[in-house]
């Protein structure tokens, strides 16, 4: 769907099946919303800066039962 659209092209997504194991979700592009690009001279004023990709570190160990409760205040 989206590679014929410009940087920063704004459109309307259906999203698709959600993968919790791998933190996914997959869609398509409906429509476009936005009218069409301006000249590229414009664009160069106007750049967006962009995000990169998400990475997301989980650690599966559980904490050591001392750490956990030496660091939590007593009560």
């Amino acid at each position: 769907g989206a590679q014929g659209l410009p940087r920063g092209a704004r459109v309307r997504l259906r999203l698709g099946d959600i993968d919790e194991i791998a933190l996914a979700v997959s869609g398509s592009v409906i429509e476009r919303l936005d009218a069409e690009a301006a000249p590229a001279a414009d664009e160069a004023d106007e750049e967006e800066p962009t995000a990169g990709a998400l990475t997301i570190a989980v650690d599966v160990n559980d904490a050591e039962p001392e750490a956990a409760a030496s660091a939590s205040p007593a009560a």
